[in-house]
């Protein structure tokens, strides 16, 4: 055989994967099933000490896969991701999204697309529950939660009842 022909080479690379194929993915099967819970734990402690990851990745696809349920909320209607995980990272700690239930990325404008000035943690119920009233754009500060659609502001001790707030925080 002349190495010197890449078409050559390139056929008996593609005859050699085409046969070894099935050894390569016996033997990765075979490690993953020997070190299964090794592997696990590895991946859980990972996402356990960087939560932001996961956030990205939904964003990331809601927005430009065109085959996940959900683009046609979002990347259809010309959302799109500009938001980078160190971005996400810095928001998690800037809204203290380690103290929340269930986190969640909200946009401040729903029209808006995912950047760093228009996203925030806040809590999953509450999320759900501004996302069903219509809001165009809502506002949560320490004190007070303004709803710009509707001209209304509520203080906590009124938004503890429809947003179950407690101590601080929004819980379900």
């Amino acid at each position: 055989m002349n190495w010197i022909d890449k078409k050559q080479v390139a056929k008996y690379q593609r005859e050699w994967r085409r046969k070894n194929h099935n050894k390569a993915i016996s033997y990765v099967s075979k490690y993953r099933k020997a070190h299964k819970k090794e592997l696990s734990i590895k991946c859980m402690k990972w996402q356990k000490n960087h939560p932001w990851y996961g956030r990205y990745y939904s964003i990331k696809y809601r927005c430009e896969d065109k085959n996940n349920t959900h683009y046609k909320y979002y990347g259809a209607k010309g959302i799109k991701c500009l938001i980078t995980t160190d971005d996400l990272k810095k928001l998690w700690f800037r809204d203290k999204a380690y103290l929340l239930q269930k986190p969640s990325v909200d946009r401040r404008n729903p029209n808006g697309h995912y950047e760093y000035s228009n996203c925030r943690f806040i809590e999953l119920s509450l999320n759900n529950s501004l996302a069903w009233t219509g809001r165009k754009h809502t506002e949560v500060t320490k004190n007070k939660i303004r709803i710009a659609m509707q001209g209304k502001e509520m203080k906590a001790t009124q938004g503890k009842k429809h947003w179950n707030y407690k101590h601080g925080r929004y819980i379900k």
